[in-house]
């Protein structure tokens, strides 16, 4: 069941980032990290940080429905949280020779889980940096 659980939460959560120029980079226990990659242009930005945006809210809303389902079910919420942030990240497959993962880190990754922990002492779900 916990591995249903967990399939269903991805698909609400996790697939509104996989579309309109994002990429699921990993799937790490019950999270994920999701890039829009964009040349350093301010433009390019603020249109990878929009869609990005777009993303939380449909995710929030699929969860949202999720959850309404599961409750017809008598089955408890599925909690989640959201967090966004700007900045250079590095990617590669990295690990052993013969168990290589294709993983993203930097500073940036450090910073969105951050945000991403704080969501559970915050009444909504998305949390955003400034940066």
């Amino acid at each position: 069941i916990y591995v249903d659980t967990l399939n269903q939460f991805f698909d609400a959560v996790a697939a509104p980032f996989n579309r309109n120029g994002g990429q699921i980079m990993s799937f790490i226990g019950d999270g994920f990290i999701a890039v829009y990659p964009c040349e350093r242009h301010r433009s390019q930005s603020e249109i990878a940080c929009q869609a990005a945006l777009a993303a939380a809210h449909k995710a929030t809303a699929r969860m949202m429905d999720l959850n309404l389902r599961r409750k017809e079910k008598a089955l408890s919420d599925i909690k989640f949280g959201i967090g966004l942030h700007v900045g250079n990240v590095m990617f590669g497959n990295v690990g052993l020779t013969d168990r290589l993962t294709f993983s993203v880190f930097g500073a940036a990754v450090n910073e969105v889980q951050r945000l991403q922990t704080l969501t559970k002492k915050y009444p909504h779900g998305v949390l955003a940096s400034e940066h």
